[in-house]
Formats: C-alpha cells, sequence, structure tokens
C-alpha cells in the first residue's frame, strides 16, 4: 500500500495479513489492540512506521491499497522496531487485494540448544518442502559473519599450503641459481682472498647478502599480498555469496608469519650451503 507523508511525499509501505487465531504468532503490542477477525477497516501499524509518519492509535489515516484508496482506523501499534509495516486482518485484505496477489509466508524464529543449527535447519527446510512449503533458510548477522568468516580462514589455509609447498619446490631452483651465481663470481672471490679476505670473512658477507634479498623481496610481497588477499574478499565474496568475504587481518598476519619462517628457512639453508662452498675456493681455484 501507500500513504503521503507529512511533507506530502508519497511513499510505499509493506502489508502483512497474519491468519485469523494464529497461533505462529503472538503480537506485542505497545498501545492498543490486536487486530480482529470480523473489525473492519482497524489497522495495526508498526513502532517504527509509527515514529516515522507520527501515527497513535485512534487516528484515521488515509491509505492506497492496491490502487484503491480509503480511511483506515489506527487500533494499535506492534513493538517491532526495524520494519515499517502495516497489518491487516485476513478478511480486510481481501476486500482490497485479490486471492491471487496475495503470497503467502511463515517465519520460524528458532534457537536450538545442544544440537548441529545447520543440521536442523537443513532437517526443517527438508520437511517443509515436502509438504508443498517452499522455505528459504534466514541467518542473523553473526551467523552471516561467521560463514563469511569460515570461508576466509578455509580458502586463507589452503592458500598458505599450497605456497609453502612452492617454497619448498622453489628451493631446488633456488639452490641450483645459487650454485650458478658463485661459479660467475668466482674471480671475485679470488681478488677477496688475494687482498687477504678469510674464508669466514667471505662465508659471511655471502650470507648476510643472500639473507637481505630474501627479506627484500618479503617486504616486497607484503603490500602487494595484502592488498590482493583484501580485494580478492571483496570481488570473490561478491561474486559468489553477494556479501563480501569477512577479511580478519589476524588470520593473514599469522598465515604471512608461517609463510616467512618457513620461506627463510629454505632460504637460509640454500645461501648458507652456497657461502660455505664459495668461501672454500683458494686462489688458485679461482683464479687460474
Amino acid at each position: 500500500c501507500s500513504f503521503k507523508n507529512q511533507d506530502g511525499i508519497e511513499q510505499i509501505c509493506a502489508v502483512t495479513a497474519p491468519t485469523d487465531a494464529s497461533t505462529l504468532m503472538t503480537p506485542i503490542l505497545s498501545e492498543g489492540n490486536w487486530i480482529m477477525a470480523d473489525t473492519e477497516k482497524e489497522i495495526v501499524i508498526s513502532d517504527e512506521l509509527s515514529k516515522e509518519t507520527g501515527w497513535q492509535t485512534g487516528d484515521s489515516v488515509k491509505l492506497s491499497v492496491m490502487g484503491k484508496e480509503d480511511t483506515f482506523h489506527v487500533n494499535g501499534i506492534l513493538k517491532e522496531f526495524e520494519k515499517k509495516e502495516i497489518y491487516f486482518s485476513q478478511a480486510l485484505l481481501k476486500t482490497y487485494v485479490d486471492e491471487s496477489a496475495q503470497t503467502f509466508s511463515v517465519k520460524c524464529i528458532t534457537e536450538p540448544s545442544g544440537v548441529n543449527a545447520r543440521a536442523f535447519y537443513r532437517n526443517l527446510i527438508s520437511v517443509l518442502e515436502a509438504n508443498g512449503v517452499c522455505a528459504i533458510a534466514g541467518e542473523n548477522r553473526t551467523q552471516m559473519k561467521d560463514v563469511l568468516f569460515n570461508h576466509f580462514e578455509v580458502t586463507l589455509n589452503s592458500c598458505l599450503v599450497v605456497s609453502i609447498l612452492l617454497v619448498f619446490v622453489s628451493g631446488f631452483g633456488l639452490s641450483a641459481s645459487m650454485s650458478v651465481q658463485a661459479e660467475e663470481r668466482k674471480k671475485e672471490i679470488g681478488i677477496l682472498k688475494a687482498v687477504g679476505g678469510r674464508r669466514k670473512d667471505i662465508y659471511k658477507m655471502m650470507l648476510t647478502e643472500g639473507n637481505i634479498l630474501s627479506l627484500s623481496g618479503y617486504l616486497i610481497t607484503i603490500p602487494l599480498s595484502l592488498a590482493t588477499a583484501f580485494a580478492g574478499c571483496q570481488i570473490f565474496g561478491r561474486y559468489v555469496f553477494d556479501k563480501a568475504i569477512q577479511f580478519d587481518l589476524l588470520s593473514y598476519l599469522q598465515s604471512s608469519g608461517i609463510w616467512f619462517l618457513f620461506s627463510f628457512f629454505v632460504c637460509y639453508v640454500v645461501v648458507r650451503k652456497s657461502a660455505k662452498q664459495s668461501s672454500r675456493l683458494t686462489i688458485k681455484e679461482v683464479l687460474y
């Protein structure tokens, strides 16, 4: 239905008509009385709608229902602080809305204890659908947040495992490239030996250089991976769930720390091995 507010602007509002004498809904009113089956042109409005329009119990208001304009009497105000709704009786609704234009729904609000909530909801939906009732499972904000965070955590841990395996495999390639680099720097090592460089000094120099390169690469990777992870949560979440996946910075930092420790360990082992081989070279081996 629609109505004009105090500024003369037309607004649209949902109309709900609970089944007469229904036990599925126990209305809690802040004032007035609930609508009865035999009441004529009496309505109940939500507390949120009352605050916006200024309507009170006993007021007469003009509403346009499916193009039919009429005057209704506010019989009560329901304690509903989220939705702006108007409540009709079933009989009153039928006088304005054809049966073909009506939709029927049942809201199930449950608080299961001692059972798996998701399994409980799935079982409830199966029973309803078996009886020809189209069921929609609702979740509150906390449940939705947990679901989105779980998707983020699973994806993050999966990527962590894959990246650790890649680091392990790339360690072999790094070892080969360090051997080639040591071969190319033979003359440099020979000159250091000739001017009095000790084996220990050359070892420390090669080890420090390799570790600095490793840390530099990691410092470049941090902002790139952070931006990619955050953007991935936004894009992938909205594409699959129509809502961004919950990005948790603490979990990201923990996973990044684990990856850093493992990758640095692999790099340190490879660089240390190459540095030892380079420091053991003699002047004769590298210059002649």
